[in-house]
C-alpha cells in the first residue's frame, strides 16, 4: 500500500487528540510519581504509559516541525498504544472489557498511515495483548478483577465501545473516500490539461507543416513576379 498524502491526512488533522492525549499520558505519570502514598491501580502500567507518552510526545514534535508523516516513529507509537491499551483492559475488566474492540481501531491506524508492516506489527501486539488478558483473568479467578462483569454496566459499556469504534471507522473511512476522491479529481484536470497540450502541439506541427509546404511554391511566385 503506498504511504500517499491524501491518505496521511485522513490523520494528521488530529493536532488537539495528539497533544490532549500526550498531556493526559505525562500527567498520569506525573501523578503516579509524585504521589507514591497513592494506591492507584495505574501505577501497575507506568513503564506502559511513559512508553505511550513518550513515542506520542515525540509523534507530535516530528509533525509539528516538519509537517510530514513521521513514518517508522509513528508505527512505534502505535505499537505502544496498543500495549498501553492492554494495560488498561487488565485493570478494568480483562478480556470482559467491551473497549477491548479499541484494538482494531489502532491495527486500522497503523496500516492507513504508516505501512502494512506496521499494521502486522500492531496486530501482533493486540493479538499477543487479548492472550495475556485471557491468560490473566484465568490466573485471578477473581470478582475484583471483573468489576465490568455486571450485566448492566457490561451492557452499557458494549454499547458505548461499539459506538465509539464505530463512529471512528466510520469517520476515517468518510474522510479517507473524500481525500481519494479529490485525488482522482486533480488526476483527472491533470489528464485534461495533458490532452489540450497535446492537441495544441499537434495544431502547431501541422500548422508549421503547412507553412513550410507553402512557402515553397509562394517563393516560385515570387522569383517569377520579378
Amino acid at each position: 500500500m503506498t504511504r500517499s498524502p491524501e491518505v496521511w491526512h485522513v490523520v494528521a488533522w488530529l493536532p488537539v487528540v495528539r497533544w490532549t492525549t500526550c498531556v493526559a499520558l505525562w500527567t498520569m505519570f506525573a501523578v503516579v510519581w509524585f504521589f507514591p502514598h497513592l494506591h492507584l491501580p495505574l501505577r501497575a502500567i507506568v513503564p506502559l504509559g511513559l512508553t505511550a507518552a513518550i513515542c506520542r510526545t515525540a509523534v507530535a514534535f516530528v509533525l509539528h516541525a516538519r509537517r510530514a508523516s513521521p513514518g517508522p516513529l509513528l508505527g512505534l507509537s502505535l505499537v505502544a498504544d496498543a500495549g498501553l491499551l492492554t494495560g488498561l483492559l487488565d485493570i478494568t475488566g480483562g478480556p470482559f472489557n467491551p473497549f477491548i474492540v479499541m484494538y482494531v481501531t489502532y491495527v486500522w491506524l497503523a496500516a492507513a498511515t504508516s505501512s502494512p508492516r506496521w499494521g502486522l506489527a500492531v496486530a501482533a501486539v493486540s493479538t499477543l495483548g487479548v492472550a495475556w488478558l485471557v491468560a490473566d483473568d484465568l490466573q485471578a479467578g477473581s470478582a475484583e478483577h471483573h468489576r465490568l462483569n455486571d450485566l448492566p454496566t457490561h451492557l452499557f459499556t458494549m454499547w458505548l465501545a461499539a459506538a465509539a469504534v464505530t463512529e471512528l471507522v466510520a469517520h476515517y473511512v468518510a474522510r479517507a473516500h473524500a481525500a481519494l476522491a479529490h485525488r482522482q479529481a486533480q488526476l483527472d484536470e491533470a489528464r485534461d490539461r495533458a490532452a489540450s497540450s497535446e492537441r495544441l502541439a499537434s495544431l502547431t506541427t501541422l500548422a508549421a507543416g503547412a507553412a513550410h509546404e507553402l512557402s515553397t511554391p509562394l517563393a516560385t511566385i515570387a522569383l517569377a513576379a520579378r
